[in-house]
């Protein structure tokens, strides 16, 4: 399998944080109907795992180059 460059994973968990952050925005208007609402909360929980994963090989690849911003560093940013 390829190696994806740190700046792919950095990209990817900046990604994947705005976009829980988006789903989970539609979830708190309560104008979802509960299908849609089951899907939404399904979505960010698959969203968060992936981000779990990316930010895991992200780390890995901080520890290559620590000149690497920290992920909370990332995810601060992308607010």
């Amino acid at each position: 399998m390829k190696q994806l460059s740190a700046t792919s994973l950095m990209l990817a968990v900046k990604s994947l944080d705005i976009e829980i952050k988006r789903h989970e925005a539609k979830l708190t208007t309560g104008d979802l109907s509960d299908e849609d609402a089951d899907y939404y909360g399904q979505y960010v929980l698959d969203l968060t795992r992936a981000l779990s994963e990316v930010a895991s090989a992200y780390e890995d690849a901080r520890q290559i180059d620590s000149r690497l911003p920290a992920v909370e560093k990332l995810l601060r940013d992308a607010d």
